[in-house]
């Protein structure tokens, strides 16, 4: 995430009231694994999750995975 402005190390502040929104920068644990990652839309309406870095692939949680975003 580091065209974001967010390097190794960096600490971040999460709003938890705001609702994520299409492109914002999200924090999202998938099976207990916390990821940062900016959040999207699947062409059919899902949602997705993509990095900023294009050598990383999106990636989605299956139904049967827990995930939690802020």
């Amino acid at each position: 995430m580091s065209p974001a402005g967010i390097l190794n190390g960096t600490k971040l502040v999460i709003d938890r009231a705001r609702t994520p929104q299409v492109g914002n920068v999200v924090v999202a644990y998938i099976d207990n694994q916390p990821v940062v990652k900016r959040l999207d839309r699947q062409l059919n309406g899902g949602w997705m999750l993509s990095s900023d870095n294009p050598s990383t692939l999106r990636s989605r949680a299956s139904r049967r995975s827990k995930s939690l975003v802020w």
